[in-house]
């Protein structure tokens, strides 16, 4: 039962890893410091090599501000949830039953998430060209391997 709870726990710390990813770059590129909208690597530079109309513009703002607001409140209950859990497994006695349920709750709230992160994927898909998107998805790329490469040289 534990290491399938533990299983279940990695599991879950694993995806969500996953999908906080692009969330971090879009919060890192699009929110304020010198990552700003002018400053390098920023969400003016992004837009520019984007080449977007201003009605993409405008609808990419309302996609980031919708899916940030969703992707908090997801992240916010499966925070509660994990600490939950953990409470519960710290207990002298286990209530599996409990454990079960909050189990259930952090693989279904997991599901939730990503599809969360499918549909934002779709819908940037309809907001930009199939060319936009490729470049998008290149940059995105290149940045995240930017930064695995230097949490490597942390450790």
């Amino acid at each position: 039962m534990r290491a399938l709870t533990r299983n279940a726990l990695v599991a879950v710390a694993v995806i969500a890893a996953m999908m906080a990813a692009p969330a971090a770059y879009a919060e890192r590129h699009g929110g304020p410091g010198h990552h700003g909208e002018g400053g390098p690597g920023g969400r003016g530079e992004f837009q520019r090599d984007l080449d977007l109309t201003p009605e993409q513009r405008d609808a990419l703002k309302a996609h980031r501000e919708e899916t940030r607001a969703r992707r908090q409140e997801l992240q916010t209950a499966l925070k509660d949830l994990r600490a939950d859990l953990k409470d519960e497994l710290q207990k002298p006695e286990l209530n599996t039953d409990r454990v079960n349920a909050l189990t259930a709750d952090i693989k279904a709230l997991t599901n939730k998430m990503i599809d969360a992160r499918v549909d934002s994927i779709v819908s940037l898909k309809k907001i930009l060209t199939p060319e936009q998107f490729e470049k998008m998805h290149q940059k995105m790329h290149r940045h995240q391997e930017k930064r695995k490469a230097k949490m490597q040289h942390r450790w």
